[in-house]
């Protein structure tokens, strides 16, 4: 089932679907011939219901020769080199937070952008990323001819600016993109100042120009769609705008390590918790006087009488409130189901309660049907504890 790539939903509106075209910024035939015969590829786009994303469905990117030619954007032009200008003082402004560490420019292209930047703020270590040939002609800065893993990279180089201008529109997935970058960052303590720019195609879409719906450009964000990316991928937005004549978007980010590292530390916390009373709850269900009587037989119940290895050898006596449940057996565990009736006619013992969140109701069951019991227990803060909560 094909879901939004942005925010995951399934539901979308058709927006275009040219037939197959061929490739349009990645190749340039040196022969009439070459031209005529260009492959031609599947353009199916859609536009998400929830967060207006449009993308192709028929994408794939492995069928795309990215290594075989470069992008031929022209970047010259005036107009252009004032927005990038414009960028670089949107970066100038936050330069207290990287102007003395490591940027990074994940596809960086020909190197134009940090070219320009190095030459403003020369202090910082430059390096890029770029595994296609225009990189062949960058001399100023490093250059590393792989694509950026966020993984490996960002604790390889640990940057304090990470720049990807106009790459995320020609992913797959950018939605796990930016999300291993966010996740990565938390994990090695990370907290940089991340630039992202890609095309805007509200304008277009506003207008009806047909010619801005590309093979190599799976992804055409709207203001909207971009937000909700970051939004819902780990970042917290600094400033995010519309800029060259509502074109081009532009957001600088920051990792929200906060809330991850809130997430991560709760997971941690309950692994350690669960750890210490799946060996604490079978300690102590090991030094109970029989006879023990676990109230739930399925749902929760069960899942609680498989999860502390309670086995029908030595802990035969299952009974259940739901008339229905009784005379079957518990899945896993295998016991049969009793009813309350049958635990009214034998002697008292240990009731253990398997489904906390329902302990009240089923406390208030056992004293309004007679139950008699020696104690009732059940599992609280990783252990099983007397209950007296009426």
């Amino acid at each position: 089932m094909t879901r939004c790539i942005v925010c995951g939903h399934k539901h979308f509106y058709p927006v275009f679907n040219p037939g197959p075209q061929p490739l349009a910024a990645l190749n340039l035939p040196n022969t009439q011939e070459e031209a005529k015969d260009a492959l031609r590829f599947p353009m199916k786009f859609v536009a998400c219901a929830f967060c207006g994303h449009v993308f192709n469905t028929d994408f794939d990117y492995t069928i795309v020769p990215y290594g075989k030619d470069s992008n031929r954007m022209y970047n010259s032009g005036c107009v252009w080199c004032n927005h990038l200008q414009y960028v670089i003082d949107k970066l100038l402004k936050y330069r207290s937070r990287w102007e003395s560490g490591i940027a990074i420019d994940i596809g960086c292209g020909d190197g134009q952008f940090f070219s320009r930047l190095k030459s403003q703020m020369p202090q910082a270590t430059y390096i890029g990323y770029e595994p296609g040939v225009e990189a062949e002609r960058i001399r100023d800065f490093t250059v590393i001819r792989d694509y950026f893993i966020p993984e490996r990279d960002l604790k390889r180089f640990r940057p304090s600016l990470l720049v990807c201008r106009h790459v995320l529109e020609h992913l797959e997935q950018p939605r796990d993109f930016v999300a291993e970058i966010a996740y990565w960052s938390s994990m090695y303590d990370l907290k940089p100042l991340v630039l992202f720019e890609v095309p805007c195609i509200d304008k277009a879409m506003r207008l009806g120009r047909m010619s801005d719906f590309l093979y190599e450009h799976v992804s055409n964000f709207t203001a909207r769609s971009f937000g909700y990316l970051f939004e819902t991928a780990g970042f917290t937005s600094l400033d995010t705008e519309v800029c060259y004549d509502d074109e081009v978007l532009v957001g600088l980010f920051e990792c929200n390590t906060v809330q991850l590292n809130v997430i991560r530390d709760i997971a941690k916390l309950f692994r350690q918790q669960a750890k210490n009373s799946l060996k604490m709850v079978s300690q102590q269900l090991a030094c109970m006087p029989a006879p023990i009587y676990f109230w739930g037989g399925t749902g929760k119940s069960a899942a609680f009488l498989n999860t502390f290895g309670v086995d029908s050898d030595r802990f035969p006596y299952v009974v259940d409130s739901d008339p229905s449940k009784v005379g079957r057996f518990v899945p896993g565990t295998s016991q049969k189901i009793r009813s309350v009736d049958w635990l009214l006619e034998h002697e008292p013992g240990i009731i253990v309660i398997t489904t906390p969140w329902r302990a009240r109701d089923i406390f208030k069951e056992i004293q309004q049907r007679g139950v008699r019991y020696k104690q009732v227990v059940v599992l609280w803060k990783g252990m099983l504890q007397q209950y007296d909560n009426v």
